[in-house]
């Protein structure tokens, strides 16, 4: 990894991302931010979401599920993937449709 005051480019992930959204003028200058759907995994992360793309909510019970079978994280997490099997939404946040439409969860089994 390129130390921070090298004046080389950032190799990390991060530092990519940003030259590719500097390169194509994505954002228009503002700030932007790669949303890791992963995060939803995780109930520390729950400042970072409002609104849910309904096939992403899928993949995340989906990926919920298989990481319970694999008997790992801590008690609070295995909790959390069970709320999201269950059809619980994390964080208060709401399903959307491509058209905007808000949907309500449901359990994955």
């Amino acid at each position: 990894m390129v130390p921070p005051d090298d004046d080389r480019m950032d190799d990390t992930a991060d530092g990519m991302l940003n030259r590719w959204l500097a390169k194509y003028s994505i954002g228009e200058g503002l700030p932007g931010r790669a949303i890791l759907f992963s995060n939803l995994l995780y109930p520390q992360y729950a400042y970072k979401f409002q609104t849910i793309p309904v096939d992403v909510w899928a993949i995340v019970q989906r990926r919920a599920a298989a990481l319970l079978a694999e008997d790992t994280g801590t008690a609070s997490v295995r909790a959390h993937w069970r709320d999201i099997i269950d059809g619980k939404v994390p964080f208060g946040m709401n399903i959307v449709t491509p058209d905007g439409v808000v949907k309500q969860a449901r359990p994955l089994f």
